[in-house]
C-alpha cells in the first residue's frame, strides 16, 4: 500500500535551496522526503529536539517545496524548528564546501578560485552567497582546525 503523498513549503535561504536541489539533482520541482534520506533524518531531529526558542532575525528569502508523506505533512515546522533546519542546512553546504576547496587545492588550484568554482557548480550566485565568505569561511575552518590539530 502507497502512502500519499503532500507538498509542504518551508523557507529557506537562496543558497541553501540551490544546494539542496543539487545534492537531489534536481533543477526545481519538489525534493521528494522519505524515511531514508538526510532531509527526513534533519526534519526528524529537529522535531524530537525540545527546545522552543526562537531564532527570528535569519531572513528566509527562497522556497522550497518538499514532497512528503501524510505522516510529515500532519506535523509543522515552527518558526525555531525553521531556523534550525536553515543552520543545519548551512553546515552541511559549508562541509561540502571545505571538501571542494580541500579537493582542489591537493591538485594546485588556489583557494579563492576554488570557493568561486563551488558557488558556480552549485549555481549560486554572488548576490546569494559571495565568493568572498566562502573563501572567508574556509580560512577560519582551516586556521580553527590547525589550532586544533597541532602538536602542543
Amino acid at each position: 500500500m502507497q502512502k500519499e503523498q503532500k507538498t509542504v513549503t518551508i523557507s529557506i535561504k537562496p543558497h541553501l535551496k540551490k544546494f539542496l536541489l543539487n545534492r537531489f539533482k534536481q533543477k526545481e520541482g519538489p525534493i521528494d522526503v522519505t524515511m531514508n534520506n538526510f532531509l527526513s533524518e534533519l526534519i526528524h531531529d529537529i522535531w524530537r529536539d525540545g527546545r522552543r526558542k526562537v531564532n527570528g532575525n535569519d531572513a528566509y528569502t527562497d522556497c522550497i517545496e518538499i514532497r512528503v508523506t501524510q505522516f510529515f505533512e500532519r506535523r509543522s515546522l515552527t518558526p525555531y524548528q525553521l531556523s534550525r533546519l536553515n543552520l543545519k542546512l548551512d553546515k552541511m553546504f559549508r562541509e561540502c564546501m571545505y571538501i571542494w576547496i580541500e579537493s582542489q587545492r591537493n591538485i594546485g588550484v588556489p583557494a579563492y578560485k576554488a570557493s568561486e568554482g563551488f558557488l558556480k557548480y552549485m549555481g549560486i550566485k554572488e548576490s546569494e552567497y559571495s565568493k568572498e565568505t566562502a573563501y572567508r569561511s574556509w580560512s577560519r575552518y582551516i586556521n580553527k582546525e590547525y589550532h586544533r590539530n597541532r602538536a602542543a
